[in-house]
């Protein structure tokens, strides 16, 4: 087969999944479409919090930490500064 018609993780020995796979995720495959479907659309981890695998799987080079303060992002030094009643997420 022709190097250029082979799929790329084919040529570089890369498997297509990890090795955690997504049978036990509810909805995965409606998840998989979600990614598809809206993959420029910068909503990816957000979709993943919502079905629970934020921080549970692994991939590329995302390591499950299971850890669920990292469903919230910081919020901004400069935001904390101009209001003192807010409070910093937890694990920031």
């Amino acid at each position: 087969m022709d190097c250029a018609k082979q799929p790329i993780w084919t040529r570089f020995k890369s498997p297509r999944t990890t090795h955690e796979g997504g049978a036990d995720i509810k909805y995965g495959r409606f998840l998989d479409e979600l990614g598809w479907e809206f993959n420029q659309e910068g909503r990816r981890r957000q979709d993943l919090i919502r079905f629970g695998v934020w921080t549970t799987k692994s991939w590329l080079s995302h390591s499950a930490t299971n850890d669920i303060n990292k469903n919230l992002y910081p919020i901004p030094r400069a935001e904390l500064d101009k209001n003192g009643k807010l409070k910093q997420n937890p694990g920031y």
